[in-house]
């Protein structure tokens, strides 16, 4: 909704959504994700959003304002003019100083910061697609032009897997760091664990999605997708984005509930291209599985990255990578099982000093 919502107010405008970044702080790097960034000649907007996961809204607010100040003193002066916040749920009393805390250091800064609560939201429902909403659910947002169900997405995504060999396929893998380490800090909130996983899935489901791929399965805190054709380099590249993005954003969220400080936070990623055999269970189970070297392969680099940053094959940098000088020599890996193989490495959202 916050994206469609984005383009309605700021049609001319350049909108990136899913930004991770990875800034010089203190002599090492600080990771930060952007949910919406819309580029104006007047000065950036940034719009971080929020949906409270536990029954404690206010700390969950609270963390959202937190992880919004740290954006602002970070972030080189001048990059952003304001920085919006929405929430679909009543602004909470208990959250009014954490806001002013967060105003005094944005106005130090030259950054307005503004929110958008659920009355807020509301009010620019009517506004901008003469839509009454009574709630934010599912149902509700479907009505909303440009989210309907049926609606034909700007590129169409691609179909199911089906059997067979397929050549030239981008093969992904990537995790969520620090997740065991998340978990343990988490120790009986089961219910943190739960809520913020399932965020995870689905985000990231979306983001495949939207990304043109196809995500083939979860696996605990990992992703496997797919992407086929000519585009399939910048599909991946960009989907990556907005995945690091994802995995940064819930990883300070996560690291506000907990007592623990856990590093590192992010993504790490592993991607590779090949033959790939996908192999059915059918007549009894329509579940697709894939076979091949560069499944095996993007698995074993992924292994072998830094948070936020993507290892890929040889093959695949040539095929789409090769005139891009952001990618260094990573390699060569001893992968186990596969042998030694030529390897690139890109970090993604390096900010320089």
């Amino acid at each position: 909704m916050i994206a469609r919502l984005l383009t309605a107010l700021y049609s001319q405008a350049h909108i990136t959504r899913g930004i991770a970044l990875r800034i010089p702080h203190k002599g090492a790097f600080r990771s930060v994700s952007i949910d919406f960034q819309v580029g104006l000649a007047a000065g950036d907007i940034v719009v971080e959003t929020t949906a409270p996961y536990t029954d404690a809204v206010a700390d969950v607010i609270n963390s959202a304002l937190r992880r919004l100040k740290t954006i602002i003193e970070l972030l080189t002066p001048g990059d952003i003019k304001t920085v919006i916040l929405a929430t679909p749920t009543s602004f909470p009393h208990a959250s009014y100083g954490v806001l002013e805390e967060t105003r005094r250091a944005a106005a130090a800064a030259g950054v307005t910061v503004k929110i958008w609560d659920a009355d807020e939201l509301l009010k620019l429902v009517r506004e901008h697609f003469s839509t009454n909403l009574t709630s934010f659910s599912v149902d509700e947002l479907k009505s909303l032009p440009g989210l309907r169900a049926d609606a034909a997405p700007a590129v169409a995504p691609l179909g199911e897997l089906e059997e067979g060999m397929r050549d030239d396929v981008v093969v992904l893998v990537a995790d969520f760091c620090s997740y065991s380490r998340f978990v343990q800090a988490s120790g009986a909130d089961t219910s943190l664990v739960a809520s913020l996983m399932a965020r995870f899935y689905r985000e990231t489901r979306q983001a495949v999605k939207d990304g043109c791929g196809i995500l083939d399965q979860h696996m605990g805190d990992g992703i496997l997708a797919y992407w086929f054709g000519q585009d399939s380099g910048a599909q991946l590249e960009s989907c990556l984005k907005r995945l690091m993005g994802i995995a940064v954003n819930l990883a300070d969220e996560w690291q506000e509930q907990v007592d623990y400080l856990v590093e590192p936070k992010g993504l790490r990623a592993g991607a590779a291209i090949g033959s790939v055999m996908f192999v059915s269970e059918q007549p009894l189970n329509p579940t697709i599985h894939a076979i091949g070297d560069a499944v095996n392969i993007a698995a074993r680099l992924q292994a072998e990255a830094e948070p936020n940053s993507l290892v890929i094959s040889n093959k695949l940098r040539k095929r789409f990578f090769g005139a891009e000088v952001d990618f260094e020599e990573a390699g060569p890996f001893n992968l186990k099982n596969i042998g030694s193989v030529i390897a690139w490495r890109k970090s993604f959202g390096e900010k320089d000093a």
